[in-house]
């Protein structure tokens, strides 16, 4: 609030999910404060999140850049029902369906400055 008093939780996680607030609510240690959504689709709000943090697809060495690709839970939706703006990493195409066939090639790492990366399993 301008004077500098929280808002409940449950004012905020309505403005989270029913307004078009574009402006990003870090904590003090400049992390990204968890705004869970419950539907699959990434909104467009948290899709130009993702974009901030991503410059290309999120797979190996891949060459994409992310306004190219799809919107991938790093953690499959089917499994948690959750859609939080530091579990989305973009995906090409490719990675993306390829992934979603064969869960078992990838190995997911999470990087020092917080973001998320698929390599793929060279043994596989």
């Amino acid at each position: 609030m301008p004077t500098g008093h929280p808002l409940p939780a449950k004012h905020v996680h309505r403005l989270l999910t029913t307004s078009q607030l574009f402006r990003v609510v870090l904590d003090a240690e400049s992390r990204i404060l968890d705004a869970s959504y419950s539907t699959r689709f990434v909104p467009g709000w948290m899709r130009r999140l993702v974009y901030t943090r991503y410059d290309r697809c999120g797979y190996d060495d891949c060459p994409v850049e992310a306004k190219y690709c799809d919107l991938d839970h790093v953690f499959n939706w089917s499994d948690f029902h959750r859609t939080r703006p530091a579990e989305i990493i973009p995906a090409c195409g490719y990675h993306n369906r390829d992934r979603a066939e064969h869960p078992d090639k990838y190995r997911l790492e999470k990087l020092p400055d917080g973001r998320w990366h698929f390599t793929t399993d060279r043994r596989r």
